[in-house]
């Protein structure tokens, strides 16, 4: 076991992170196992790309188009709700937007898709609909149609964007 498999062992993920930043090499070969690694995998890396959101967001970029490529293709519940766990709260590249929205879109409308899935995708697509105004009206209706589900995590995060999407439209 190498020094990064035991601070992930240790749920150190900080500590994690500074392994990652400062190898690029492990960087990749990190990316590659999140990618296509054990769900459990995935969900350790996830909490890792946490601690990127705030000052190392840029670290991740260089992935986003095979990510949000691999978004499209079948995968576990558990990448695609780290994937859109992490999307939706970090800047997403002009080039992205498109394709990732479209994704999201379409997941956030898949009631058969896990909670957590739905709530991030429907998040995911606001913060890019709200630098297209034209993309609100129609983000609005599918979150009321998605409002539908009783879920309490649904139910909250669909009030929630529901009102902010309302003040953009109204600031417009």
């Amino acid at each position: 076991m190498n020094d990064f498999e035991q601070v992930l062992l240790e749920k150190n993920y900080a500590l994690a992170a500074q392994f990652l930043l400062a190898d690029e090499q492990l960087l990749q070969q990190t990316m590659q196992v999140f990618f296509t690694g054990h769900y459990r995998y995935n969900q350790q890396l996830s909490n890792v790309f946490d601690c990127f959101k705030t000052q190392h967001q840029s670290v991740l970029q260089p992935f986003f188009k095979q990510w949000i490529e691999l978004l499209s293709t079948p995968q576990t519940d558990a990448f695609h709700r780290n994937s859109y766990r992490y999307f939706q709260d970090v800047e997403i590249p002009e080039q992205y937007q498109g394709k990732l929205y479209q994704l999201a879109f379409a997941d956030m409308l898949n009631m058969s898709n896990a909670i957590a899935i739905r709530v991030f995708a429907m998040t995911t697509c606001f913060n890019i609909a709200k630098h297209y105004v034209e993309l609100l009206p129609e983000l609005q209706q599918a979150i009321q149609v998605v409002r539908e589900d009783q879920s309490p995590a649904v139910q909250s995060r669909s009030r929630h964007l529901l009102t902010a999407i309302q003040k953009c439209l109204s600031s417009n």
